[in-house]
């Protein structure tokens, strides 16, 4: 295998990247220049390495002297809304409309697997639930 096809593979592996897209963004990650792929390169390892998840949320932030991110160390409304990703997350946060808590749990729970508990953050759930890190909570809101 040639080194566009290991390309192709490693961006096949992202979300949404089928076979076709991945060999056009390896060709074009190819004829782009050194300085673009050492750029790109750089910016994904510090975003790895810059990156922790909120202990109460579970979302992925940039990290910061607490441990809890951006959202979470606001006083917000005493609603906890139960999301499947970040990027859900990210898309109900930049409409305004809503002011409470979050839960990312990691994707959906996959019911044909044998442990699809393994998959998901129900546990993780269940223990901040379990121990009242969200006071008073009037309401919970499953958006899937």
């Amino acid at each position: 295998m040639n080194e566009i096809h290991t390309l192709a593979d490693y961006i096949r592996e992202l979300p949404g990247i089928g076979p076709r897209q991945a060999k056009r963004l390896a060709y074009y990650l190819v004829r782009r220049s050194d300085d673009y792929a050492i750029k790109l390169s750089e910016s994904i390892r510090k975003a790895r390495s810059n990156t922790v998840t909120c202990t109460k949320c579970q979302r992925l932030y940039t990290k910061t002297n607490s441990s809890l991110c951006d959202i979470c160390g606001k006083q917000r409304d005493n609603v906890l809304m139960i999301l499947p990703s970040d990027t859900d997350l990210d898309h109900v946060e930049k409409t305004g409309a809503y002011h409470g808590y979050y839960f990312v749990l990691g994707g959906t729970v996959p019911i044909l697997e044998k442990e699809p508990e393994k998959k998901v953050r129900i546990h993780r759930l269940k223990s901040i639930l379990e121990s009242k890190i969200y006071l008073d909570l009037e309401e919970i809101i499953f958006a899937f």
